[in-house]
């Protein structure tokens, strides 16, 4: 929290005695007409004083959000979205019971700027955004790899020799999150979907923050590794 200034500080307090003494005053005055209007002329060099203590002290101190969890994880999820569109195609809900963001298939996509009918798949499945499924442990999200994105040059790859490509990103990916993001959430995967369990709640701004930090980490590593064979 911010600190209040030593002068507002000290003049807000002495300026509530001296209200209060003023008060003391007129009372021990029998409350004459000339007792109460000094008093006020008493309080009037010091009411201002007093104001701006309390304006200072409502000012700095701290504040309830007035969004809900819900509409602070949507607002940071929309924006990470509007900030990455050239590849982050769409958001949507799955089934009713899961939320899902999308991911251009095609790279190229990302140095141009083209239609948001292009061909895109799966990037991320996570939890409805609901507080109660994100005010728990083991929050799962799982990342879908698509061979448009790693491996559009390389048609032959098929069956299992494309999910033993798959596990080498995997092993890789995987590798750099549990690195990255250790106590905060472990990843795991096999083939073409990763799964990464967020071990605390996700409740508080600096949580939101954190887990947009770990999807765009993501998404940063899914970038770096689907231009590793372009040239």
């Amino acid at each position: 929290m911010r600190n209040i200034g030593k002068e507002i500080l000290y003049g807000g307090i002495f300026g509530c005695i001296a209200v209060i003494a003023v008060v003391i005053e007129v009372f021990l005055g029998g409350f004459s007409i000339d007792a109460v209007i000094g008093g006020i002329k008493d309080i009037s060099g010091t009411i201002v004083a007093v104001l701006v203590f309390l304006i200072a002290i409502r000012q700095f101190r701290p504040s309830k959000s007035e969004l809900s969890f819900e509409e602070r994880l949507s607002s940071a999820l929309d924006k990470w979205c509007m900030e990455n569109a050239n590849m982050i195609v769409r958001n949507e809900r799955i089934d009713g019971h899961a939320y899902g963001i999308g991911m251009r298939t095609d790279i190229q996509d990302f140095y141009r700027s083209v239609p948001l009918t292009k061909q895109a798949g799966r990037f991320v499945q996570m939890p409805i955004i609901d507080a109660e499924n994100y005010n728990k442990n083991d929050i799962k999200l799982t990342f879908e790899l698509k061979k448009g994105i790693f491996f559009s040059d390389r048609p032959e790859l098929q069956g299992e020799e494309l999910n033993k490509a798959f596990n080498s990103l995997n092993e890789l990916f995987c590798g750099y999150i549990n690195n990255k993001f250790a106590g905060f959430a472990s990843a795991s995967g096999k083939d073409d979907s990763i799964t990464v369990v967020i071990r605390e709640p996700i409740v508080t701004d600096e949580d939101i923050s954190r887990l947009i930090d770990l999807i765009n980490t993501v998404y940063q590593a899914y970038l770096t590794a689907a231009n590793v064979n372009k040239k």
